[in-house]
């Protein structure tokens, strides 16, 4: 059970961090 979590965490964070650079991408053009 714990891993899943874990597994679910890092997918999260993973789609988060790319969202973000996304985002941050787009303000700068």
């Amino acid at each position: 059970m714990k891993k899943a979590i874990l597994t679910l965490s890092l997918i999260f964070i993973t789609y988060y961090l790319t969202f973000k650079y996304m985002w941050i991408k787009e303000l700068k053009y």
